[in-house]
């Protein structure tokens, strides 16, 4: 069984908050000097994701009083935003230099409502920061902080929605940690719950002022990554982007929208069409948005397209953010492509990163292609597996069919034939299909740490939910909860987690 440090159970909220906080520059009406110049359009700039004029607005001489907590403030978040686009290391120790200041001298203002509310949104910043870090100690315990902080700003002002989009996006990540970990959310000083932290998420959004944007995107990525509702995410990035078109966050995630929603070639477009104003207004992140595209060509099952622009992003990405997933797209698309030689050289390069499992996957599954090459029937596998992500069903049945029929005896292809055709037939609303092929893939005969019989279960859970046998539906997931030897034990608690709240019972 893979297990998780008690102290790093946090670390699933705050790799959240690190995607979806890091636009947040809002502060509420009430308190006047945010909206005095040059901090409201400071602000704008930041969600424009035009930083060079951020940094030409930002004052260069010390301020007084709350202009210049607000000033070194702002001077935080842009070294912040410029070490998360490039994971560099010397723009890591800016971040530093700039946070000890801001914190210095707000330890020397008096606690009003406003430098609270600062010292919340700065000591989560820092917590952000050290989730790129990979210090995931040092990032809960200032993510308590920041909590505690934003708690004693809304005693003082209680019910101000702008503070409840900080409060929110808490509320809301503390519902998502694992039940097992429960018992150390109390101790360390967190409650809360996904239903009241989305309710005070939706309450900044419709009444907040400065705060609108931040929940909003919020709500977008809890609609996206955890209620699985890729269409009622692009509706609310539609929103934010025709007020902040070049804001490169606001695009990427609209991406990855078009992904989920198996719109490849809408994401593609979207990011080409961007891609070349974006590496000239921040060249580190249109890294990210290149990735994207050569993802897209890959799942369209376009090699010849994939093959170089992945190795461009490989070969001039400095961060790690989606290299070790690059070089495993790029090694498939050598290998479904037939040349096994380059594909097996980037197979043996696979380095995960903690806490990611789908990374420990792919370096597992890397390792047995090394040496050998795909079988007929794994190659049809995994084109079946890209024509589905892509949204084209008719290709997939065909190619996994194929797969089934070429496999010989090989029971691990057979069986996760089953699951992805099971996926299918979810997908085309045809609910006794799927079951019948979960069913098939869940009674396959496979090891114990095999990652397919779990899944199966889960999304027979989900099917059924669907058809409204919600009791049978909690009985196969939590059947799937109790697998703990695959290797994606840990994403896949925290979704099964996630799906029975949802059913209002306990996991």
């Amino acid at each position: 069984m893979r297990k998780q440090s008690d102290l790093t159970v946090f670390v699933p909220f705050l790799l959240l908050a690190s995607l979806l906080f890091q636009v947040s520059a809002g502060f509420a009406k009430s308190y006047p000097i945010f909206n005095q110049p040059p901090f409201e359009q400071i602000r704008t700039s930041i969600l424009r994701f035009d930083f060079t004029e951020a940094r030409r607005l930002l004052p260069v001489k010390p301020l007084k009083g709350e202009s210049e907590a607000v000033r070194l403030f702002y001077s935080m978040q842009i070294s912040a935003w410029m070490y998360l686009l490039t994971e560099d290391d010397a723009q890591f120790q800016k971040f530093e230099t700039s946070w000890t200041a801001m914190d210095q001298y707000l330890g020397t203002q008096t606690e009003s409502d406003e430098i609270l509310f600062l010292k919340g949104e700065g000591t989560l910043w820092r917590a952000i920061v050290q989730v790129r870090k990979n210090d995931f100690i040092s990032a809960a315990w200032n993510a308590r902080s920041a909590y505690k902080y934003y708690e004693s700003a809304n005693e003082r002002t209680p019910g101000n929605p702008d503070l409840l989009k900080g409060l929110g996006i808490f509320h809301f990540m503390i519902g998502t940690v694992p039940a097992r970990y429960s018992w150390l959310a109390s101790i360390t000083g967190f409650s809360g719950s996904m239903a009241q932290g989305r309710a005070e998420l939706e309450k900044a959004a419709q009444a907040g002022t400065f705060s609108r944007d931040e929940a909003l995107f919020f709500l977008s990525g809890i609609d996206l990554f955890v209620d699985k509702d890729p269409e009622k995410a692009i509706r609310k990035l539609d929103d934010l982007l025709f007020r902040y078109p070049e804001n490169g966050v606001f695009l990427l995630v609209k991406s990855i929208a078009y992904q989920r929603n198996r719109e490849i070639r809408k994401s593609v477009e979207l990011m080409e069409a961007k891609y070349e104003s974006i590496k000239k207004t921040s060249p580190a992140f249109s890294d990210q948005v290149l990735f994207r595209i050569a993802e897209g060509y890959f799942f369209e099952n376009n090699f010849s397209k994939a093959i170089p622009l992945l190795e461009e992003f490989i070969n001039g990405n400095k961060a790690l953010t989606n290299l070790t997933l690059a070089k495993f797209r790029l090694a498939l698309s050598y290998e479904l492509s037939g040349q096994h030689d380059q594909a097996a050289k980037w197979f043996g390069n696979l380095e995960p990163r903690k806490q990611n499992d789908f990374e420990t996957y792919a370096s597992e599954e890397g390792k047995k292609w090394v040496k050998k090459p795909m079988s007929p029937a794994e190659k049809s596998l995994w084109i079946g597996r890209n024509y589905f992500d892509s949204g084209s069903f008719d290709e997939a049945l065909l190619s996994l069919l194929d797969a089934r029929k070429s496999a010989g005896k090989s029971s691990e292809v057979i069986a996760e034939a089953d699951f992805r055709l099971g996926r299918i037939y979810e997908e085309l609303k045809q609910p006794d299909l799927a079951l019948q092929y979960y069913r098939s893939a869940e009674r396959s005969d496979l090891p114990e740490q095999s990652w397919i019989e779990p899944f199966s279960l889960f999304q027979q859970g989900k099917v059924l939910v669907k058809t409204g046998k919600k009791a049978e539906a909690e009985t196969a997931m939590r059947k799937a909860l109790a697998a703990e030897d695959h290797v994606f034990v840990n994403s896949l608690s925290r979704e099964i987690e996630t799906e029975l709240r949802k059913m209002g019972v306990t996991p």
